[in-house]
């Protein structure tokens, strides 16, 4: 099996072979040691595209993520890559660790944790189809660090989420404590006009106090017994 696999920009012819490999390796591992960083699952995949783009310069890659075993959002390079729908079923179909394409230029990948599927990662149209099995034993070891990556994205989108909807919850209930005022202690009273005397010791109208204090608002009517006292003071 050929273990040789290239860049997409031409070889020094006067370098000796081992030595490419190993400044494409540093290539690689220095591009993975990046991807677990990233904090959105989008710039993974975007990343692991630029890193194939170099490697093996596929003319279509394609990433379909799964989440609860259902099919998300197709990701292309290029952006704007047409694939009917049909060919989005077969790539969602894919059960196997890998398959070879029907062209013979490429082959899709599935990423999972564990039993869970993460995505199945398209690389289609290889610049150099003879290498294919290369790149493709090169994906595989470096398949654990891909799935890591998409891993710990999620993870961090699912903790950003999680953190806005607290601090949302948190700040309702702020509101909501602001919003409830109450009056507490000893309300300091007249026995007989029934002013209230605040901190600063000035007399008020229990209604003005209260509304002061509270978001309380008064209506103002007449108790039976005052309104029979008012209606016999009338009648004299």
């Amino acid at each position: 099996m050929d273990k040789t696999w290239c860049l997409t920009s031409s070889r020094d012819s006067t370098v000796p072979e081992v030595q490419q490999l190993s400044a494409d390796f540093a290539l690689v591992f220095d591009v993975l040691s990046h991807l677990v960083g990233f904090e959105s699952e989008e710039q993974v995949v975007r990343s692991i595209f630029d890193l194939f783009a170099m490697l093996c310069a596929p003319t279509i890659q394609a990433c379909l993520p799964f989440r609860d075993g259902k099919a998300g959002t197709l990701l292309t390079s290029p952006p704007a890559t047409p694939l009917s729908e049909e060919f989005v079923a077969k790539l969602s179909g894919i059960s196997e660790k890998y398959a070879w394409s029907e062209s013979g230029t490429g082959f899709a990948i599935r990423l999972q944790q564990g039993n869970e599927p993460l995505a199945t990662l398209l690389l289609e149209g290889f610049a150099m189809p003879q290498h294919k099995e290369s790149y493709l034993n090169l994906t595989l070891t470096i398949l654990p660090v891909l799935v890591l990556a998409i891993s710990n994205a999620r993870n961090y989108e699912q903790r950003e989420i999680a953190r806005i909807l607290l601090e949302e919850e948190h700040k309702q209930l702020q509101q909501a404590f602001d919003e409830i005022r109450t009056l507490r202690g000893i309300v300091p009273i007249c026995a007989y006009c029934k002013k209230i005397r605040d901190d600063k010791g000035y007399w008020s109208q229990v209604e003005k106090y209260v509304s002061d204090h509270t978001d309380a608002k008064f209506s103002h009517g007449i108790c039976p017994v005052c309104f029979e006292k008012e209606m016999n003071g009338l009648r004299e």
